[in-house]
């Protein structure tokens, strides 16, 4: 009996055990989180891009003060979340941010929220099975957001429209000029989309413009960027140094760290204010300066991983990918279609290669034979004649 007690006191509590991160924003609170940790939000519909982001660094559970899948459209950051094996408990409402402490350790049992035994907040705990049962309602959600995505579209057209549809208010980088040009965003495929262009870059020698952290990827899987676009305040110092050309965001002319963090570099760069996402202003950035192709790297691809990052966010990616036109194409798209081309020098090669067999075919037959030995006679002679020495005679 003494035993049995001594081991249920020992037992580890039942549930999840985890330090508590708090931000509304989950990109400023990824630059916090350890692995093991709890995230604490407040991101209604949150995107695949921003559930990636906090799959990297390892949570284990996210509570979100909002729902992650309103049924608006088919958001699809649940998904990502519920697929790495995070946990995920919705709605658990703004005092949220009230009653927990960031850098407590709670207890997460269910869809309960513990600090010790006593009971803090509750929420919806979400399943792979709910995921995906509320993804799919969402669906039916589509034809309203397509009504307000019109109205945002023309709204963002109105606020930019000196960016999309006037010339020369974007810097001017001559290496772009005439080339093939990869433009990699931090997106949810960034990495992969670099991986399935290996072959294509090794061939074309693309000029890589990276967005943002897209510049460290890239730099590691062994494309160096010859332009580094973006608010800069994530990018590695050696990403920034490799880069020839540097173009900063700048919101409403308001100066970011990140520009502050290059003046202190000493680095020279050239500023745009736009309120278009970075990724947006570097396929703009990359079309003005008259490339061959734009491949884009990283980027939403269909209207609904478009809409997952937002109405408007969408907008300009809608409307940008209309105003850089038929020069721009997805990534995967170029890795599926693209074939090494024959190299002249292989071509020689496999002709050299081709004639050798042939003689060698020839001299293993009795004519082939018959005409070697005759060449070789006749060469014979020419080399006699050439040294003064009758035919028939051999010289002492």
């Amino acid at each position: 009996m003494k035993t049995l007690l001594r081991r249920s006191r020992t037992e580890a509590p039942a549930g999840l055990v985890g330090v508590v991160r708090l931000d509304r924003d989950a990109r400023v609170l990824a630059g916090r989180l350890h692995r093991g940790d709890i995230a604490v939000i407040d991101h209604v519909d949150l995107d695949r891009q921003t559930a990636g982001l906090l799959v990297s660094k390892g949570v284990a559970a996210v509570l979100n003060a909002g729902p992650t899948v309103s049924g608006r459209y088919p958001s699809l950051g649940a998904t990502v979340l519920s697929d790495a094996g995070v946990e995920i408990v919705d709605s658990v409402g703004p005092e949220a941010f009230s009653l927990l402490r960031d850098g407590e350790k709670v207890r997460l049992v269910g869809d309960t929220v513990l600090r010790g035994d006593q009971p803090v907040l509750t929420g919806h705990r979400q399943d792979a099975a709910s995921v995906a049962s509320a993804t799919s309602a969402a669906e039916a959600g589509l034809a309203t957001q397509m009504e307000a995505f019109a109205a945002t579209a023309a709204e963002y057209l109105r606020r930019e429209h000196a960016l999309l549809l006037e010339p020369g208010l974007l810097p001017e980088v001559p290496a772009l000029r005439d080339r093939d040009v990869v433009v990699v965003a931090p997106g949810a495929e960034h990495r992969e989309d670099l991986l399935r262009l290996r072959r294509f870059a090794r061939e074309y020698h693309p000029v890589v413009v990276a967005v943002d952290e897209a510049a460290d990827t890239a730099l590691e899987l062994g494309y160096t960027p010859t332009v580094v676009v973006g608010d800069l305040s994530e990018v590695s110092d050696r990403a920034l140094r490799a880069a020839k050309h540097i173009v900063v965001r700048l919101d409403r002319d308001v100066t970011t760290a990140g520009l502050a963090r290059v003046d202190r570099m000493g680095l020279p760069r050239d500023t745009v204010t736009t309120t278009a996402r970075p990724a947006e202003l570097a396929l703009l950035l990359a079309d003005e300066n008259d490339p061959r192709v734009v491949v884009a790297a990283g980027m939403d691809r269909t209207l609904v991983t478009m809409l997952d990052s937002g109405r408007s966010d969408a907008a300009a990616a809608f409307l940008t990918r209309l105003r850089v036109g038929s020069r721009l194409v997805d990534a995967d798209a170029v890795a599926r279609l693209h074939r090494p081309r024959v190299s002249g020098w292989l071509l020689v090669l496999l002709l050299v290669v081709a004639l050798a067999a042939l003689v060698a075919a020839a001299w293993l037959t009795p004519v082939g034979q018959d005409t070697a030995d005759t060449v070789t006679d006749r060469l014979s002679e020419i080399a006699d004649s050439l040294r003064g020495t009758p035919a028939g005679e051999t010289t002492p």
